[in-house]
């Protein structure tokens, strides 16, 4: 079993080269490994100081699970809340992904090659 977090700060001065438009990013999260499962979830909080505006916080959430499998074939979904500006969007996703290994070329010869010798 493995947990991997995460942790991002972001600060961004006079943001889209406009004055005193400042915007701060805030990251927390981290994904769990335990025999070829995987969930992980991650919260973003968006700051940002407008000017010629109001200022604005948005929220971007989300929670996801998923499965490899040992012949390569990884299935996984997701939830996401958005909020922006006032604005919530909910999201569910699905991905499926198909991974071929390929033995890299080590001395002008192929490792599935050396092996065989």
């Amino acid at each position: 079993m493995a947990f991997d977090p995460i942790v991002e700060l972001v600060r961004q001065s006079d943001q889209d080269g406009v004055d005193n438009r400042d915007r701060t990013y805030l990251t927390l999260g981290g994904q769990l490994g335990w025999k070829g499962w995987n969930f992980a979830t991650s919260v973003t909080e968006r700051e940002t100081d407008n000017p010629a505006a109001s200022d604005n916080s948005d929220t971007h959430f989300q929670i996801s699970a998923g499965y490899a499998f040992d012949f390569g074939l990884s299935i996984d979904v997701v939830w996401e809340i958005s909020e922006d500006a006032g604005s919530e969007t909910r999201t569910l996703g699905a991905l499926a992904a198909y991974s071929v290994n390929f033995d890299p070329v080590v001395d002008g010869t192929c490792n599935a090659a050396r092996s065989r010798a």
